[in-house]
C-alpha cells in the first residue's frame, strides 16, 4: 500500500460519521412543549458532574482522536464535511490537501466500509457506533445517483425497497426488513434533528419531496428498532439525512430529460465566507411518461451556520411548493389486451398540490463528542389530493394542514475512554385538520371524515455506552414516551376525546471485536407507533381512548469486517413482532392484526482497485399474518420475499484537472403477495427489475453527465396492487433518459 492510500484510509477513519384545536390550547400546548425543552438546559449546569466526566482517568482505547481544528481569522463556519450539528471533522488541511480529498472522495474507495467497520468499537455519538447493521449513502456516492424523486436516494442501500408511487408528490414508499411501507409508515425519518413523519389521522407517513439531492451531505440508515435517540415509528428503522452547510464555491446546474423532464438548481455558497451561507434554489418541470402525469415543483434552501463556543450553529429556512396530476393505477389484464394504453390515465382532473415551510436551529459540538446538543423546529404543512379508482364516478380529495413545532435536547458525558451516557429530551405538538373528501370533477358532494388534532408527544431518553475491555462494547437505551391525543370527529362528534398512550421502550446491544476490522454485533430492541386518529375516533363504530400504542419487539444479530484491506462484508439475521399492523388494502388502511417477521440480509463490496469496486446485496424475508382478519390470508402484502442489488463504480483521471465517473447497477425485486378480496389464495404481483447507468466527466470548473434506466418488463411495475379483484399497476417507460451540466465558479 502506497503512503496516498494509507493517508486517504486515516483520514477517513478519523472523519466518517455514523452519527388543541382552538388558540387557548394551542397556547397550552406550546407553552408545556417549550418548558419541557428547558428543563434539560438547567440539567446540564452540574460541574462537580462534568468536572468528574473529564477527569476520569482510563486506559487508551483504539480509537483515533479528533481535536477541533485551530479557529481561522476571520473565523467561519466549518465546511458541511468539516462538521456540524450531526457530523464528524476533517483532519487538519495541511495534513490532507484538498486535490487528495477530491480524488479520494470521487472514487468511491475503501475508505466508507473502513469507517462502518471500525467506528462499531468506538464510544461515539455516531449512528455508525451502534450495534445494529447502518448503511451509510456519504456524499459521493448520492452526487453518483440518479435522482428524479427522494426515493432514488436509497436505491443502492441493501434489503431496501424505496420507490414512487408515481402518482405525484404523495410520500413515496419505503421498506426496511420487510415492513409494508406505504408512504414511509413503518419507519422513523429525521432531517437535521426534526421529524418528517406525520401521526394521524390513518397511518404516519413520511413525506420529504422538499429535499433536493444537493441539499444533502450524508445519509445514515439504521436497520431496527435500537436507538433511543429515536421514537415514534421507527419500527423498521431510522433514516438521519443531514444537510450540508456549505459548497467550495458558488454553482449552477441545468439538466434535460425523456418526457419533458427539466431542472434547474442554482447554490450559492463558499467554505471562505463567514458566516457560512448555503443556499440552494432548485425549480424542476416533468411532463411524465403517462397521461396526466405532470409535476411541477419549486423549492428553496437557505441555511447559515458560524462556529459557537467550541460547536457550530446553524439557522435554516427552506420553502417548497409543487403541482401534480394522477393518472392513477390501471388495469394490467386491460393493457394486456389492448383494451387502454399503457399511458392512459383514469381522470385528467385528478391530482393535488402541497406547500411546505419549515425553520430549524441546530447546536452540537464540533467532534462530536461531549457536550450540548439542540434541536428546535417549527414546520408548516399543507395538502391536497384528488384520485379517482378505475371505473369509479366519484373522486376521492384527501386535504391536510397542519402546522407542528418541537424539539430536541441532549446533553453527552463522556468518562475517558470507558464509558458515556447521551441524556436528553424531545417535544413535538401538532395541531391542524385531517378531511377526506368525495368529489365530482373536485367539487365535493360529502365528507368522508374530518378531524381536528391537537397532537402532543413528550419523550425523555437515555442512551449509554460501556467498553470494559479493549473487545468488549455494551451499548443500553431507555427511553419513555407520552402522547396526548385531542381529537375532535366532525363526522361524528359522539366520538370526539382525549386519549393518553404511553411507552417505556428498552434497547439494548453489544459489539464483539475479536480482531481488528472485524465486529460481532447483536441488538434487542421496542418499537413502536401511536395510535391513530381513525383507531381511537372512527367515523363509524364505537371509540377506543384507551388505546394503547402498537409494539415493535425486534433482534438481531450480525457481523461486519473488512478483509484483505478491499473487501467489506456484512451479514445479519433478524426477527421482528409486530402489533396491530396497519397495510393498505384497496387504497384504504386496515388494520391486519399481529405478524411476524423473519430474514436476512447479506452485502460486500471488493475494491478492485483505487478506480473500480465492484458491490452486491442479497435480502430475504418471511412476513406473515398471525391472526388475519380474513381467514386463510396469512401473507403480509406488498412484501418483497427477494431484493437483489449489484453493480460497479469507477472513476478514472482523463487529465490532472478532470475525471470521468460511472456506475452501473441491477436492482431486483421479486413479486409481492396480494389478495383478491377475501379469497384465501395469495396472488403474487410479476417480478420487477430495473438496470441504472450513469457516466459524468468533473473538471475544475465544468462538469457533465448522462444517466439511463431500463424497466425491461412491460407488464409490470415497481408499485402493485389490486383493483375490482385484480392486479392494477403503474406502468413505467421502458426507457427514461437525462443529461445535464454544471458550472462553478
Amino acid at each position: 500500500m502506497n503512503s496516498r492510500a494509507l493517508s486517504a484510509i486515516l483520514y477517513e477513519i478519523k472523519r466518517r460519521p455514523g452519527f388543541g384545536l382552538n388558540r387557548g390550547k394551542t397556547t397550552e400546548k406550546a407553552f408545556r412543549v417549550v418548558g419541557t425543552l428547558c428543563v434539560i438546559l438547567a440539567l446540564t449546569a452540574f460541574p462537580d458532574l462534568l468536572a468528574f466526566a473529564q477527569d476520569s482517568s482510563s486506559r487508551q482505547l483504539e480509537r483515533v482522536e479528533v481535536e477541533p481544528s485551530t479557529p481561522r481569522t476571520p473565523p467561519r463556519a466549518l465546511r458541511s464535511d468539516e462538521g456540524a450539528g450531526y457530523r464528524d471533522p476533517l483532519p487538519d488541511d495541511a495534513a490532507f490537501d484538498a486535490e487528495s480529498r477530491r480524488g479520494e472522495s470521487a472514487a468511491g474507495s475503501v475508505m466508507p466500509s473502513l469507517s462502518v467497520v471500525t467506528g462499531k468499537s468506538d464510544l461515539s455519538m455516531t449512528s455508525v457506533a451502534l450495534p445494529s447493521l447502518v448503511n451509510v449513502v456519504p456524499r459521493p456516492e448520492i452526487e453518483r445517483l440518479d435522482v428524479k424523486n427522494y426515493s432514488d436516494l436509497f436505491k443502492k442501500v441493501p434489503g431496501m425497497r424505496s420507490n414512487s408511487y408515481g402518482q405525484g408528490e404523495i410520500g413515496h414508499e419505503i421498506q426496511i426488513r420487510g415492513n409494508a411501507g406505504s408512504h414511509g409508515k413503518d419507519v422513523c425519518v429525521y432531517i437535521d434533528g426534526a421529524p418528517q413523519n406525520f401521526p394521524c389521522p390513518t397511518t404516519a407517513q413520511s413525506d420529504f419531496s422538499w429535499l433536493a439531492p444537493e441539499m444533502i451531505e450524508r445519509i445514515e440508515v439504521i436497520k431496527g428498532p435500537f436507538s433511543a435517540l429515536y421514537g415514534n415509528f421507527a419500527q423498521a428503522g431510522v433514516i438521519n439525512i443531514i444537510t450540508k452547510n456549505s459548497d467550495p464555491s458558488p454553482s449552477l446546474a441545468l439538466s434535460g430529460g425523456s418526457f419533458g423532464n427539466f431542472r434547474g438548481v442554482g447554490i450559492i455558497s463558499a467554505d471562505s465566507w463567514y458566516p457560512t451561507p448555503f443556499l440552494v434554489n432548485e425549480y424542476q418541470t416533468i411532463h411524465g411518461y403517462r397521461d396526466n402525469s405532470q409535476i411541477k415543483r419549486f423549492s428553496t434552501f437557505n441555511k447559515g451556520t458560524i462556529p459557537l463556543c467550541g460547536g457550530n450553529l446553524s439557522l435554516r429556512f427552506n420553502y417548497y411548493s409543487s403541482d401534480w396530476g394522477r393518472p392513477g393505477y390501471i388495469s394490467l389484464d386491460l393493457v394486456k389486451r389492448g383494451i387502454i394504453s399503457r399511458r392512459f390515465a383514469i381522470s385528467t382532473v385528478d391530482g393535488g398540490n402541497q406547500g411546505r415551510w419549515s425553520v430549524v436551529f441546530n447546536y452540537a459540538p464540533v467532534d462530536m463528542g461531549e457536550g450540548l446538543y439542540a434541536t428546535l423546529f417549527v414546520d408548516h404543512y399543507t395538502f391536497n389530493n384528488y384520485s379517482t379508482n378505475m371505473g369509479a364516478s366519484t373522486q376521492s380529495h384527501t386535504h391536510g394542514d397542519r402546522t407542528f413545532w418541537g424539539g430536541r435536547v441532549f446533553y453527552n458525558l463522556v468518562f475517558g475512554d470507558v464509558a458515556s451516557a447521551a441524556v436528553g429530551v424531545e417535544s413535538r405538538y401538532d395541531s391542524g385538520v385531517a378531511q377526506r373528501f368525495q368529489c365530482v370533477k373536485r367539487n365535493r358532494i360529502s365528507t368522508q371524515r374530518d378531524y381536528g388534532l391537537g397532537l402532543l408527544n413528550r419523550s425523555w431518553f437515555v442512551q449509554a455506552q460501556l467498553k470494559p475491555t479493549e473487545t468488549l462494547k455494551f451499548v443500553g437505551g431507555l427511553r419513555g414516551d407520552y402522547f396526548e391525543n385531542d381529537i375532535e370527529n366532525r363526522t361524528n362528534p359522539a366520538n370526539s376525546g382525549k386519549g393518553y398512550p404511553s411507552i417505556i421502550s428498552p434497547k439494548l446491544g453489544l459489539v464483539i471485536t475479536p480482531v481488528k476490522n472485524v465486529n460481532i454485533f447483536g441488538n434487542k430492541g421496542l418499537g413502536f407507533r401511536s395510535p391513530t386518529a381513525e383507531e381511537m375516533s372512527p367515523t363509524s363504530g364505537r371509540k377506543n381512548f384507551e388505546l394503547e400504542v402498537a409494539k415493535t419487539d425486534s433482534w438481531d444479530m450480525g457481523f461486519n469486517a473488512t478483509l484483505f484491506n478491499c473487501i467489506y462484508l456484512a451479514v445479519d439475521y433478524y426477527q421482528t413482532e409486530m402489533e396491530n399492523e396497519v397495510a393498505t388494502v384497496d387504497n384504504q388502511p386496515i388494520n391486519i392484526g399481529n405478524s411476524m417477521r423473519k430474514g436476512y440480509e447479506v452485502e460486500g463490496t471488493f475494491y478492485a482497485s483505487k478506480q473500480i469496486n465492484l458491490f452486491a446485496s442479497y435480502g430475504w424475508v418471511d412476513a406473515k399474518v398471525k391472526n388475519p382478519n380474513n381467514p386463510g390470508q396469512t401473507q403480509v402484502t406488498f412484501v418483497s420475499e427477494h431484493i437483489i442489488k449489484g453493480g460497479l463504480e469507477f472513476t478514472f483521471d482523463l487529465t490532472r484537472e478532470t475525471k470521468l465517473m460511472g456506475d452501473a447497477y441491477y436492482e431486483y425485486l421479486s413479486g409481492v403477495p396480494l389478495y383478491f378480496g377475501t379469497d384465501p389464495k395469495t396472488q403474487y404481483a410479476p417480478d420487477f427489475d430495473a438496470y441504472n447507468f450513469r457516466l459524468a466527466t468533473e473538471g475544475t470548473h465544468w462538469g457533465l453527465f448522462f444517466a439511463a434506466r431500463y424497466q425491461p418488463r412491460i407488464y409490470s411495475s415497481d408499485i402493485m396492487t389490486t383493483r375490482d379483484n385484480a392486479f392494477a399497476f403503474n406502468p413505467l417507460p421502458l426507457w427514461d433518459l437525462s443529461a445535464g451540466l454544471n458550472y462553478r465558479l
